[in-house]
């Protein structure tokens, strides 16, 4: 009989522990309900002209929207149709062009 009671004991206080886990997840998540992501570009960036040979661009885009999009290919054709090389190797390259997309729509 001692031992059931422990046991009882036992997933009473693994219960509860879920329960006020999952409470103070709820808590967080409503405090932040409104949160709301604002980007701009302060300042034009200028690249120095460089030559044909230092036309070389590795690129690197992140996706941490709740949205599905790769503009990769796009990217690599309209860099490539301004001169520039895209190669794999960031060692290898004069630039390094890194995106991040925060929201679609």
């Amino acid at each position: 009989m001692n031992k059931s009671l422990k046991n009882v004991t036992q997933s009473s206080l693994i219960v509860a522990m879920g329960i006020l886990t999952g409470c103070a997840a709820t808590q967080t998540a409503l405090e932040h309900r409104t949160l709301e992501v604002r980007t701009k570009q302060s300042e034009t960036i200028f690249l120095d002209p460089v030559s044909n040979h230092q036309k070389t661009v590795y690129v690197s885009v992140k996706n941490t929207s709740d949205e599905e999009l790769n503009i990769m290919p796009q990217l690599k054709t309209t860099l490539s149709n301004q001169g520039y090389q895209v190669v794999h190797n960031p060692n290898t390259a004069h630039y390094l062009l890194q995106a991040n997309i925060l929201k679609v729509g």
